[in-house]
């Protein structure tokens, strides 16, 4: 455990791995891993839901359920708001927001109390407009060269996807099967094409390369 991050929740990464950002009870704070303490971006209201950060500085939030997503500077301020839920789709919340490799466009999940109405959507730090990409309740990641990674019920996805043009571009495929997966669960973020992560799924542990392979099953913990 890093000093000073004790009761800390939902951390995340910055771009260059030299700090990591976290919630406590009413705030967001970062830290260098290297060490010194804990300081103070902004406040929030407990319990938030995710955030990340650009290269350029910026902290996107969620903060508690109904009140939309933030956007902070990376050297600490006052928050202020990207989007907010609307009441009249009756939508619930917007969690877990995750930059795409511009910078400027981002992933994150909404929910709405109407069945079939919330999914994975794309917004921007540039407007207000929002996107549904997939009415799939699920967090989701970007992955290069260029696919989505999210789940559905127990099984992990990958979806052909151009970051540039910000568009699905053909067919999900499964890359692990038998992965227990929860709404605030954040899936890796992923720096290059060929990769190999360790899922916990239904007791065992499964390992995969991708893409275009399957999970094999390797053993039991």
């Amino acid at each position: 455990m890093l000093p000073g991050t004790e009761g800390a929740y939902s951390p995340f990464w910055s771009p260059d791995n030299h700090q990591i950002a976290f919630f406590t009870n009413d705030k967001l704070q970062k830290k260098d891993v290297t060490g010194g303490s804990p300081q103070t971006l902004c406040v929030v209201k407990s319990p938030a839901g995710g955030g990340d950060r650009n290269r350029d500085g910026v902290i996107l939030f969620s903060g508690t359920e109904g009140s939309g997503i933030f956007r902070v500077s990376a050297a600490g301020g006052e928050s202020t708001q990207v989007l907010q839920s609307d009441k009249s789709r009756q939508q619930m919340a917007q969690w877990l927001p995750q930059f795409l490799p511009d910078g400027r466009h981002f992933l994150y999940l909404s929910g709405s109390v109407r069945s079939g109405k919330g999914g994975i959507c794309l917004g921007s730090l540039d407007s207000k407009e929002e996107r549904m990409l997939l009415p799939i309740v699920s967090t989701a990641s970007y992955a290069p060269p260029g696919f989505l990674i999210y789940g559905r019920q127990t099984t992990l996805l990958a979806q052909p996807f151009d970051a540039a043009k910000l568009r699905l571009t053909g067919r999900a495929f499964p890359i692990a099967e038998r992965v227990g997966l929860q709404r605030d669960f954040r899936y890796p973020r992923f720096p290059s094409p060929k990769m190999a992560f360790w899922f916990m799924a239904a007791a065992a542990i499964t390992r995969f390369n991708w893409p275009g392979t399957r999970a094999t099953v390797r053993g039991r913990p």
